[in-house]
């Protein structure tokens, strides 16, 4: 009865164990890419913001504003890639 209880307990932490992996580290490429442009865009919008802070003129500030918000759509983009992918 005990060895029965054993294999039962351990099958169902091999299943969970196996169900953890499939939900939190196994992606597939395309998952992995997505992931990885979306970093990278937030960090150019990070270096954008700081550019930003420090613009000289009005119109550098516009001008830095404007490429802000391409990588805001892109990013955006990117986001709604990887909730219609899932």
């Amino acid at each position: 009865m005990t060895t029965k209880a054993i294999i039962i307990a351990i099958g169902s932490m091999a299943a969970l164990a196996l169900w953890l992996f499939k939900k939190y580290w196994s992606t597939d490429a395309k998952t992995r890419e997505l992931k990885k442009r979306l970093r990278t865009v937030r960090t150019e919008m990070k270096d954008k913001l700081e550019e930003i802070k420090h613009a000289k003129s009005a119109e550098d500030e516009d001008m830095l504003m404007d490429t802000y918000n391409e990588l805001d759509n892109k990013r955006l983009q990117i986001l709604a890639d990887l909730s219609l992918y899932r």
